[in-house]
């Protein structure tokens, strides 16, 4: 069976919440990369970056960070890039959405592999959940 992202991404969501295999379970944090200018959605994304794009009345960014939220992920760090005031003034500290949510812009998108070295103070040591803000995946089960 292949695995595509999204699968990836739904089985660990829908996994028991508790990581540890002794002692206390361990906080999980999430990167989510939100910094390129989704080019290819044309003028869709010239004023508003891709993650900001309304799906149900609210930025697909919105509801990646509420399921985030729903699988007890409530610290996010948000790479941010084109027209970063965008996301940052919307989502501000997260706690509106019942989350903390801090931000660091990648000063020049030069790739994916690279955009999680902006949260690496703020991951430390920690587990966490790397993921992109311009994908959805539905709710399992």
């Amino acid at each position: 069976m292949r695995h595509t992202r999204a699968t990836c991404v739904k089985v660990w969501l829908s996994r028991p919440r508790s990581f540890a295999t002794s002692g206390p379970a361990r906080t999980v944090k999430a990167i989510i990369l939100a910094a390129g200018k989704g080019t290819r959605m044309g003028e869709l994304t010239h004023e508003v970056p891709k993650p900001m794009l309304k799906l149900h009345g609210k930025p697909i960014l919105e509801h990646i960070v509420l399921g985030l939220a729903g699988a007890a992920i409530h610290d996010i760090f948000i790479v941010t890039g084109y027209r970063a005031e965008t996301i940052e003034s919307y989502f501000e500290d997260g706690r509106k959405l019942g989350v903390r949510i801090a931000c660091g812009r990648q000063g020049v998108q030069d790739g994916t592999g690279k955009a999680p070295e902006v949260a690496r103070k703020f991951i430390g040591d920690d587990t966490f959940l790397l993921t992109y803000g311009d994908i959805l995946v539905p709710k399992a089960g």
